[in-house]
């Protein structure tokens, strides 16, 4: 297993500073420098503890760093490694926490020079709230944090991931991108698909009933409390997963035509 010491979190936003706070948590002497477009996350992260080092750019992130998150929004991603391939440490290893893995991790191992080593990575855990100011050390506890190796994929990296995000009290798994992907169609990127578009329907059909909404109880409620989260995001996340996504909505079509057939 390789020695992790020098840490580079690049975006600063919920995850990327829950992950900072927790691995802070661990007890380990990690030294955590930070990374962010906006100077005032980086400014907050420092002051409250959340990183060590602030970066002034991406080569004063990663050039000595022994493991390097990338926790952008899931559309900057591949930018963000084109904009520090040239300046990573020979045995560096990459992750990212993007919710969508297999065109990531064939462009980045596309990109990446030899002697990085980059797994990708999608802990399954979030809040409604965004933002450095909403980090949470114990945002991972028991969340399931898959990690996607590939056939190409050395197991020393993958040991090291695995043993790191296990003590921050995640439930680490290993599944290959194309999997990932298929699984999290399914059960994470369809309810959220189902869910806004439902509260579309019920907002379409409330201009003709108008006490519609008033009568909306707990059910609705549970079924669309995940539509209320970042549109941008879930744009990228669709839109990144897209083959999967559809493949998802044709066999949900399927069963409610089955259910509408049975029910008629």
């Amino acid at each position: 297993m390789k020695n992790i010491k020098k840490i580079t979190i690049i975006g600063l936003g919920l995850i990327g500073g829950s992950l900072a706070l927790s691995l802070k948590n661990t007890g380990e002497d990690f030294i955590i420098k930070g990374y962010d477009i906006e100077v005032e996350a980086m400014n907050i992260a420092k002051y409250s503890n959340i990183i060590d080092v602030i970066a002034a750019d991406y080569k004063e992130a990663v050039n000595d760093a022994d493991l390097i998150v990338i926790a952008t929004p899931i559309s900057k991603i591949i930018e963000v490694v084109g904009n520090i391939k040239d300046y990573l440490k020979k045995g560096v290893i990459i992750t990212d926490v993007g919710s969508a893995k297999e065109k990531i991790v064939k462009r980045v191992s596309e990109i990446l020079p030899e002697g990085a080593f980059f797994i990708g990575g999608h802990p399954m855990a979030g809040s409604e709230n965004e933002g450095i100011l909403s980090a949470n050390p114990d945002l991972f506890k028991n969340a399931f944090y898959i990690l996607t190796p590939t056939n190409n994929t050395m197991s020393e990296p993958l040991v090291t991931l695995h043993s790191l995000f296990t003590k921050i009290g995640a439930k680490v798994i290993s599944i290959n991108p194309k999997e990932h992907d298929e699984n999290v169609a399914l059960i994470s990127h369809l309810p959220h698909i189902l869910s806004t578009n439902l509260v579309d329907m019920i907002d379409d059909k409330q201009k003709k009933m108008k006490n519609l909404f008033k009568l909306c109880a707990g059910g609705f409620r549970d079924m669309t409390r995940i539509a209320a989260a970042n549109i941008k995001m879930w744009l990228d996340i669709s839109l990144e997963n897209k083959d999967e996504l559809i493949k998802s909505i044709d066999d949900y079509i399927k069963y409610l035509i089955k259910f509408q057939n049975n029910l008629k």
